[in-house]
């Protein structure tokens, strides 16, 4: 058998037992395994196996050390993982960056209730999830032949547990707000798998939490007007569609939530979706 067909048979076998790992000092032998395979094609390898036992290492169980989180935590961000064939569009090496990156949230995930990230540490991860969502341009969600893609959703999640620790700043704030702006507001690609939802976790959080004041939010959501009907091609079409739904998204999430009223942002939604919205006439 070769060295994958082992860690598939490995893995569904770890699962069975609910990832309990017998042997403690092949951790990281599997660790290794692990990220050299993150990006398989393969959706039950890649996705049902090798993500859902890094999750239970990092979060449930916590097997892994804090040096070997860091370990992997940099080779997660390398040129071989998050940076793996960056621009291409419509290949497989989609798989690894998308799931690079959702194992970096899973280290922020663990890093905020257990510090052991430092700060230059977090600011280089901060920068680097930044110019992923700048420079990914294969954005699609679920594929049918492989599975889930969605590299724009796992990079969505790592801005949300960026946000949530402790080291973040307003600066550090602002700057997600501007670089999930963009990629709603991209020219090719109309989200149809939710990722308007996993983007609005984001910004929930900032109004949660009060990271941001309500003004600097609301500012924020009156910029969409740039993008506001009528449409005068296709790619702005394809921008202002992303940004109506995602003003939705968030209109609802804090609608339905238990957060204070904040009825001037919420006022806020209701203008942007207005202008955004091609079927509203006045």
């Amino acid at each position: 058998m070769t060295k994958r067909e082992n860690l598939l048979s490995d893995l569904r076998e770890i699962q069975q037992n609910e990832y309990r790992l017998e042997n403690q000092e092949k951790l990281m032998e599997y660790g290794d395994l692990m990220l050299e395979h993150i990006g398989d094609p393969d959706p039950e390898l890649r996705d049902i196996l090798i993500y859902r036992t890094f999750y239970h290492w990092i979060l449930e169980k916590e097997y892994f050390s804090k040096n070997q989180l860091l370990g992997i935590l940099k080779i997660a961000q390398d040129k071989n993982h998050l940076f793996y064939k960056i621009g291409n569009k419509n290949d497989d090496s989609i798989f690894t960056r998308a799931f690079s990156v959702l194992l970096i949230a899973l280290i922020l995930a663990y890093h905020k209730k257990n510090t052991f990230i430092n700060q230059n540490l977090f600011f280089e991860v901060k920068d680097n999830l930044l110019k992923y969502y700048k420079n990914e341009r294969d954005l699609r969600g679920y594929t049918e032949k492989n599975g889930w893609a969605d590299g724009i959703s796992h990079a969505a999640d790592a801005f949300d547990e960026l946000i949530a620790c402790e080291e973040g700043s307003r600066e550090i704030y602002l700057e997600v707000l501007e670089v999930i702006k963009k990629m709603l507001s991209n020219e090719s690609q109309i989200f149809k798998e939710e990722e308007d939802e996993r983007i609005s976790n984001i910004v929930f959080r900032m109004v949660k939490v009060n990271l941001l004041t309500e003004t600097e939010l609301i500012n924020w959501l009156e910029s969409f007007a740039e993008f506001q009907k009528p449409d005068t091609n296709r790619e702005k079409r394809t921008a202002r569609i992303n940004l109506k739904n995602f003003s939705r998204s968030l209109y609802f999430r804090l609608l339905h939530s238990e957060v204070k009223s904040k009825p001037r942002l919420k006022e806020t939604l209701i203008r942007s979706e207005k202008k955004l919205n091609s079927f509203i006439r006045n």
